[in-house]
């Protein structure tokens, strides 16, 4: 008797310890995270393939979608960003191919505006490490083949405007602005004149751009 007693006892204060664990438990912030598509509009300077005759490049050449996965940490205005790149264009009429592959990580801090109701503003800092490879192959003899590699970083601030859709979907217009890049480039013409050394020129290269493209996002928070 005197043991079920304690053990009643022992019931009636441990439960209510149990129920407020649990209580606080589910109160905790969570890590929000998110996925987006981008779609990549316009593409602004000049092309980085390594055309030999084609100077007719249009918007859709540009065209390309790319996912990105977002998080935010809990009780932190910062929003990070991952998005891994891959594309490859044949213009099998112009014998043109390139391939892209990039990773870039931003991280930026999301504000309200005032007057746009639910819409925010977000600035980011944007670091890409990039691979790309282009290669003109033409199909007369009288046109040398080229090719052209480049490793690099790219460097950007990237304005954000977040205008919701629903309660999880929401628009993400941007544009990469201020961006500086450093990259290793390899050229390659397969001229029959030149040695094997001669036939490749090695260089590295800093570049900057007010602007470099314009894009936007199809967000969803899960």
């Amino acid at each position: 008797m005197k043991h079920l007693c304690v053990a009643i006892l022992l019931c009636l204060f441990l439960q209510p310890t149990r129920a407020t664990a649990q209580d606080k438990d589910s109160s905790l912030p969570t890590m929000q995270m998110g996925v987006k598509l981008y779609t990549q509009f316009l593409r602004l300077g000049a092309p980085s393939i390594p055309y030999f005759d084609r100077t007719d490049f249009s918007l859709m050449d540009y065209l390309s979608f790319s996912p990105s996965f977002t998080f935010q940490m809990p009780g932190k205005p910062f929003l990070h960003e991952i998005e891994p790149t891959f594309r490859f264009r044949d213009y099998e009429a112009d014998g043109l191919k390139e391939t892209y592959i990039s990773l870039r990580y931003e991280i930026g801090k999301l504000s309200n505006i005032p007057q746009g109701k639910k819409m925010s503003f977000r600035m980011g800092l944007s670091s890409e490490f990039f691979f790309y490879n282009g290669e003109a192959v033409p199909g007369s003899v009288f046109v040398l083949r080229k090719e052209l590699n480049k490793y690099g970083i790219l460097a950007s601030s990237i304005p954000h405007l977040h205008i919701p859709v629903s309660d999880r979907f929401y628009l993400d217009l941007n544009m990469a602005l201020l961006t500086f890049s450093f990259h290793y480039q390899s050229d390659y013409t397969d001229n029959p004149a030149f040695t094997e050394q001669q036939k490749t020129l090695r260089s590295t290269a800093f570049e900057f751009a007010l602007a470099r493209s314009f894009r936007v996002g199809f967000g969803l928070i899960l």
